[in-house]
């Protein structure tokens, strides 16, 4: 026979109501003690009935198997994110985040330049800077390189992250299938607390709860019995697991990885702006001389040749 919690809770509050009720006469008074030992004798009945035993036994044990099993979960959890070499991956990270953040002045001031001297020098300047952007592509693409070690770890680590996130999601499926995990407030957990045994139950009462309470601990073991709430909101290990694959960050170096082509990408761009510049600037002085000969010659009405 299965008795569903509300059997447990009306008896409670019978119990409850029926032992604080105001008696007004003789006749009510017996009716009322009639009541209160129904009731006592049905929850004592109760109590003691195999069916129920068992039934709450089967609620302890099933959160503590999952208590244990999560906390099992969550070990291999912390295994696979050790199984990646994080201060490796850190170090390439680190490498490639400097190629990332290497930055090449390519902003030349060449318009009014009238000196071809001057001109030399930075077209000069210019072509350094175009060095240095095609030093930096070549050592962003050195990190592409098929099978380097920032490859293969980059790889390793995402497969790691999502692994450890797969037993993650295991973990949050079995609490999610678990029917009302034990909380302090859970009627099971309320039914037979020490507090409650001692101060709401009336000595009727007692003997039939505590001998529940004790086959509960009896069969599941004490500190069983005890560690079935213990770990508080977090007993599960849902956030232990979470908080691991989140401090491990495992993807980093792939994501630091997939920046690279949109870096080389800019880069070459700033290559081919920098060559238009040198282009450019070799016709400036000519331009700006021509420029200056006919202003000049339209203010004092002749022809000047600079």
């Amino acid at each position: 026979m299965l008795i569903k919690h509300t059997t447990f809770q009306k008896a409670i509050c019978i119990d409850k109501f029926s032992s604080k009720a105001v008696i007004e006469n003789n006749s009510a008074l017996k009716e009322c003690k009639e009541s209160i030992e129904k009731v006592n004798k049905t929850f004592s009945t109760l109590c003691a009935e195999n069916s129920i035993q068992n039934y709450m036994v089967d609620i302890y044990r099933r959160n503590l198997d999952l208590v244990q099993n999560n906390a099992a979960i969550s070990q291999q959890i912390d295994e696979v994110l050790a199984s990646v070499d994080r201060k490796q991956i850190d170090a390439h990270s680190k490498s490639i985040d400097a190629v990332l953040a290497t930055q090449v002045d390519t902003q030349f001031d060449y318009s009014s330049v009238i000196d071809p001297a001057k001109i030399d020098k930075i077209v000069v300047d210019i072509k350094n800077a175009i060095d240095s952007l095609k030093l930096n592509i070549e050592k962003a693409k050195a990190f592409q390189a098929v099978e380097t070690p920032a490859i293969e770890l980059g790889k390793a680590g995402v497969n790691a992250d999502r692994q450890a996130k797969s037993l993650r999601d295991s973990m949050q499926s079995n609490v999610d299938a678990l029917d009302g995990p034990l909380a302090q407030d859970h009627f099971a957990v309320q039914i037979i607390d020490e507090t409650l045994i001692e101060d709401f139950y009336q000595k009727d009462l007692l003997a039939a709860v505590t001998a529940l309470r004790k086959h509960i601990v009896d069969t599941i073991g004490e500190a069983n019995f005890e560690g079935v709430l213990k770990g508080g909101d977090d007993r599960f290990s849902l956030k232990k697991g979470k908080d691991a694959i989140d401090k491990a960050n495992l993807t980093r170096l792939q994501s630091a990885l997939d920046k690279i082509p949109r870096y080389i990408e800019e880069l070459t761009e700033q290559i081919a702006s920098a060559e238009s510049d040198i282009n450019n600037a070799n016709e400036v002085p000519k331009q700006n001389a021509d420029a200056l000969s006919a202003e000049l010659g339209t203010k004092y009405g002749g022809a000047f040749v600079i």
